[in-house]
């Protein structure tokens, strides 16, 4: 656990973040109570910390939840004290629709938004997914996370949502007059023309560094606006990177409508048996026009000769496919052939063609002459026959399929086992 501690420290205090305020100040506070010795010895390095969640229901449709502060790459600590990592995010979607098949996705947002190290990534690959996407949330859908949401085909929130905060932030405590009191001074030795090196390590910055440290800033701000208003026709206001309870978030184009989870639910789902996606519902009214087989060849030559090759293919699965059941048929037969009585039978049921089931009474009754189990087998059987016994038979029926088979099954399995499978057959 030890060795992740610099790493933890590294995003939190010297990467930019897409995240409100209120999230990193709330990132700040658990860093505070969390990583201390004590806490750290209770995990190894090998620890993974939670999973995500999610499941696919009868509708095919897969929730997957995003919450808490997000990045790349999380250690199981981050993962254990609320963090979503954005690779588990993809796998999550990945696996949803490879191993479950879900043929939707409802991303539910409770998250002030995260790190900028793979959000772009993890915004793209939703973008391009094969499947319908819908976002959801009833709390929180900000930054990192609204980036991830706008890559949706749809955004629902509810009223209280808080949605928005397009921007980036990288935060920075100028500590000079703190170390000069002390009487400390920062001056460090870079290699010559480096002066970008030492960025973030000292009490305070540059010139140079403030105005590089400000165009990266700038360019992942760019790039997340960018992202936002080629998927949302969106208000400019929004780029100020203030955030909208969900009416505010309707007017400025945030999101597309305002209600509770089954909202956003039963709108994926209508876009998933659609099966449109973005694209423009089928009409309902179609207009048919009939035309005879020789207009139909004349006119549409290739429609004409796919049909006519379809329905060749048809009848030629029809025709393979009795004549497997013909191949059982007599397979079965063949199976109760145990001496040449019973082979005199079998034949006679292949030329009527009858099943094995048909015949086993009439086998057992040959058989049981020199067998007392199976003349008692064969006397139950008729006894339950002639006082309706057995359930929904006619008395007078000549045919009960179930229990004849289930009875020829059982002659079969004690001559084979008597005679051989194959005695008294040519």
């Amino acid at each position: 656990m030890r060795k992740n501690i610099p790493h933890i420290l590294e995003q939190v205090m010297h990467a930019p973040w897409l995240i409100t305020p209120g999230g990193y100040k709330s990132v700040l506070v658990l860093i505070d109570s969390k990583l201390n010795e004590v806490y750290a010895d209770e995990f190894n390095d090998d620890f993974e910390g939670p999973t995500i969640h999610w499941a696919v229901d009868s509708n095919g449709i897969a929730t997957i939840p995003i919450k808490g502060v997000l990045g790349q790459r999380l250690s199981g600590i981050e993962k254990m004290c609320g963090g979503t990592d954005y690779l588990d995010l993809q796998q999550a979607t990945q696996e949803a629709i490879d191993k479950k098949y879900a043929k939707g996705i409802l991303y539910a947002f409770d998250s002030s938004g995260g790190m900028v190290r793979g959000c772009a990534d993890l915004a793209a690959f939703i973008q391009e997914l094969p499947v319908p996407t819908a976002a959801f949330t009833d709390s929180r859908c900000n930054s990192a996370a609204y980036w991830l949401a706008s890559a949706c085909n749809e955004i629902t929130s509810s009223s209280s949502a808080d949605v928005g905060s397009i921007g980036v932030i990288l935060p920075w405590i100028d500590k000079s007059k703190v170390w000069e009191v002390e009487g400390l001074k920062y001056d460090p030795f870079v290699n010559e023309g480096a002066d970008l090196k030492g960025a973030g390590a000292g009490p305070s910055l540059t010139d140079a560094q403030k105005q590089h440290l400000q165009e990266s800033v700038n360019f992942v701000g760019e790039k997340f606006q960018n992202f936002v208003s080629s998927n949302r026709k969106v208000k400019p206001e929004v780029f100020r990177a203030g955030t909208y309870f969900g009416e505010q978030a309707l007017d400025v184009g945030l999101v597309d409508q305002v209600g509770p989870f089954s909202m956003a639910y039963q709108n994926l789902l209508t876009r998933v048996k659609n099966k449109n996606g973005d694209r423009a519902p089928v009409p309902t009214k179609i207009q048919v026009t009939k035309m005879t087989k020789e207009e139909l060849k004349a006119q549409h030559p290739e429609l004409y000769q796919a049909l006519v090759q379809e329905n060749e293919t048809t009848a030629q699965n029809a025709l393979e496919a009795a004549r497997v059941q013909e191949r059982n048929r007599l397979a079965e037969l063949d199976a109760l052939s145990f001496t040449p009585e019973c082979k005199a039978i079998v034949d006679a049921a292949k030329a009527g063609n009858q099943t094995a089931p048909q015949i086993g009474v009439q086998i057992a009754q040959l058989l049981a002459k020199d067998n007392e189990h199976l003349r008692m087998q064969v006397g139950v059987y008729r006894g339950a026959k002639s006082t309706s016994a057995v359930a929904n038979v006619d008395p007078n029926s000549a045919e009960d399929p179930q229990s004849e088979k289930a009875l020829a099954g059982r002659l079969t399995a004690h001559f084979q086992k008597k005679f051989g499978s194959t005695n008294g057959r040519n």
